[in-house]
């Protein structure tokens, strides 16, 4: 891996040097070196960590084996101002403890959704609370993906699935380019989790004929062992399962004479562990799967059964034999190996995807039993607490406050001295964005004064707030619009929809001189900037968001190079006096999309499809269109900065008034669409906006849950 990745890099370096020359080299080895020390800086703050005593919530890791093996622990570190003030790790606890916060009313409901489900959910692994929670604030209905787990164990019962049909090219020509990705992606999975356990039945194949089969045996069914002792709520079930199922306890049981024999195993005690074993995950399964289960467990029976009798056979009569290594013997002894290799692995293979499927039913349920909990903006009081406790701010107890975390008290320097990042992060928003914002809107005809912002808002069907100077909100416009999922004007009943986390919608209109501006404004500059969005010195507010920026940040890049890419050939198109109409413009939109969303697109790729889309043809013609490519994507030139510049005026209205506000003002409408057609990326105009509506939403979360600190922080500049 070290030498792959030193690889890439020197692919990389080389890259940039022809595209950009000797200062985007020298950018590139910062940028490198940057992440080197930030990397360093993490291990040394988790050393420092482990020898304080520090411990760190587990959370969920997915098998990069695709069905190779059950899902495991793994102790993996997350931001140290995420754990409690001792350094004790938050604790992954059933929906009892989640809410701890809330009123009794929320505690009996949340004790109420751990009793609810599978005997698996309270210890099922997950992800840290915190940012489950974080979650539901974006999706009320958040759950853990479950459909490659299922394809996965419906594969091992013998099931077809879609990652096994064949592409068909007329459908991949209708695809998107996320939707053509994901097909290729589940197909390679399924490829190779059926090329691992055709692996596997070769080496149980091998083992068998050569009387070793314990040795390859042991492991994996030790694993599966100690795996599903993490999921039993029986405590002296859970301590029966760990001692069992050491590897050594295994090895001793399968080596054992007392029973049957096959393959150098004890075939008796192989059909004993393989069946306790289905029958444990059979009991610690959910309901909605039961008869699915039992359907997989009376598989596993009838094809153990036969082999292991056959293998037996096969054995006694090899041992029986005058001459066990005449040829006919080993003839007729084969075949048996070979169906009890097949059979071993096949069990395997169910046990194994099973057991996944079983912890993602057990997550999700947990998941269910907390959006009960955190009914209405229960979920935000409950991560001000959590948040307030982990950076060591002042709790409501201390502040003699009846708010879940007291820090309207909080100083600026208090804030600042705890997160000195987002302090900082505020503090830059303000004093370049801004100003940069506020004359790119104003020259676009964007800049929209208090009636015509609200009018836009209203006319768009949102919620409209007051619209305020200063950093300082007006009461009803301190936090963002909290819209029940699935609410309805008919009382609330137990258990429905309406009774889940609350997502939370932004605020519209916003002025660049509120605090909410601000906080839009850095997001912008976040996602816009020529450092990675999730680097270093990223706020430790957006810790949470920290996936969620980076793919904005890769989407906005992916629409600046498609931006250009339409420059260039509305310039080709235009000289030769080719049409350029909105028909046009959106094919070629389309296709440079496509390209560019795939990972192993190089530049003769791209070069080659704007030479086509621009109606050209011929060696000269590409060098012409590469070198226009390569000067243009250049981010010290005129032209990529007036791009960027005009996308991210775009985004700003976006973040600013909302995608339906401007759709619904024509005036601005048309003075967004020119802004960027101006660029050459008029048919980029519903991307933008789609990029703002999601850059709006992680707005939107932060303003509900930090919006105290941040108008704290914004007032004091």
């Amino acid at each position: 891996m070290v030498s792959q990745v030193s690889h890439d890099h020197h692919l990389l370096a080389e890259r940039i040097a022809r595209l950009t020359g000797v200062e985007g080299s020298a950018r590139l080895q910062a940028a490198l070196e940057q992440v080197r020390q930030g990397v360093l800086a993490e291990l040394q703050a988790a050393e420092e960590a482990a020898a304080a005593g520090t411990e760190f919530d587990s959370v969920w890791e997915e098998a990069s084996e695709a069905g190779s093996r059950p899902m495991s622990r793994a102790s993996t570190p997350v931001p140290r101002s995420l754990s409690r003030n001792d350094g004790t790790p938050e604790p992954l606890s059933d929906a009892e403890g989640l809410a701890a916060s809330q009123n009794s009313a929320e505690q009996a409901a949340d004790a109420q959704g751990a009793q609810d489900g599978s005997p698996a959910q309270q210890q099922a692994d997950g992800l840290g609370n915190e940012q489950m929670v974080w979650e539901m604030l974006y999706n009320p209905a958040y759950s853990l993906p479950t459909e490659e787990a299922e394809a996965a164990w419906y594969r091992a019962m013998g099931r077809e699935t879609a990652a096994d049909a064949e592409l068909d090219p007329s459908d991949v020509e209708s695809m998107s380019p996320e939707q053509l990705t994901a097909a290729v992606t589940r197909r390679a999975r399924a490829i190779a989790e059926r090329a691992f356990w055709d692996f596997i039945v070769w080496r149980f194949k091998t083992a068998a004929q050569g009387q070793a089969l314990p040795a390859q045996l042991a492991p994996l069914l030790a694993e599966l062992g100690t795996e599903l002792s993490s999921i039993v709520t029986d405590t002296l079930e859970a301590q029966q399962l760990t001692e069992q199922y050491t590897e050594r306890a295994v090895l001793e049981r399968l080596r054992s004479r007392t029973g049957e024999q096959g393959g150098g195993a004890n075939l008796t005690a192989v059909g004993s562990m393989m069946e306790q074993l289905a029958q444990v995950l059979l009991r610690s399964g959910g309901a909605e799967r039961a008869a699915e289960a039992a359907d997989a467990v009376q598989h596993i029976q009838a094809s153990m059964t036969a082999a292991l009798a056959a293998a037996a056979a096969g054995n006694e009569a090899a041992v029986n034999a005058s001459n066990p290594t005449n040829p006919t013997v080993r003839n007729e002894v084969a075949p048996a190996a070979a169906a009890l290799a097949e059979a071993l692995a096949a069990a395997l293979r169910l046990l194994m995807t099973q057991l996944k499927v079983v912890k993602l039913d057990a997550a999700n349920t947990r998941l269910r039993g907390l959006a009960r909990a955190m009914r209405d903006r229960g979920a935000v009081s409950y991560l001000q607490t959590k948040l307030a406790t982990a950076w060591q701010f002042p709790s409501a107890d201390d502040a003699s406050n009846s708010s879940p975390a007291s820090l309207a008290v909080a100083e600026p320097a208090a804030i600042a001295e705890r997160l000195p990042l987002t302090a900082a992060w505020v503090r830059q928003a303000q004093a370049e964005m801004v100003l940069q914002l506020r004359s790119g809107l104003s020259a676009a005809g964007l800049l929209l004064g208090q009636q015509a912002a609200t009018a836009a808002v209203v006319a768009g069907g949102l919620q409209s707030v007051e619209l305020r100077s200063g950093v300082r909100a007006a009461p009803r416009a301190a936090s963002p619009t909290v819209r029940p999922s699935g609410s309805t004007n008919s009382p609330r009943s137990p258990g429905s929809a309406s009774s889940a986390v609350s997502q939370i919608k932004p605020v519209f209109p916003v002025t660049l001189d509120s605090w909410q501006g601000a906080v839009r404004a850095g997001l912008l500059a976040l996602v816009t900037g020529d450092t990675p969005a999730a680097g270093p010195i990223l706020p430790e507010i957006l810790t949470f968001d920290r996936v969620r920026l980076h793919e904005q940040q890769n989407g906005l890049q992916q629409l600046l190079v498609t931006a250009a890419g339409l420059l260039i050939i509305q310039q080709l198109r235009t000289a030769s006096g080719l049409v350029w109409d909105a028909e046009v413009r959106s094919q070629a939109r389309r296709r440079l999309m496509v390209v560019l969303s795939d990972p192993g697109m190089k530049l003769s790729h791209l070069v080659t499809e704007l030479t086509q889309l621009a109606g050209a043809t011929g060696v000269a013609t590409e060098q012409r269109v590469k070198t226009m490519f390569t000067s243009i994507v250049d981010s010290e030139t005129a032209a990529f900065r007036s791009i960027r510049s005009a996308v991210g005026v775009a985004l700003a209205a976006h973040l600013l008034y909302g995608k339906a506000a401007l759709a619904a003002d024509a005036t601005a409408a048309a003075s967004c669409n020119a802004l960027l057609g101006r660029v050459g990326a008029a048919a980029l105009y519903d991307d933008v906006a789609d990029l703002g509506e999601k850059l709006a939403g992680v707005a939107a979360v932060n303003e509900a849950v930090h919006g105290h600190w941040l108008a704290t922080l914004a007032a004091a500049n």
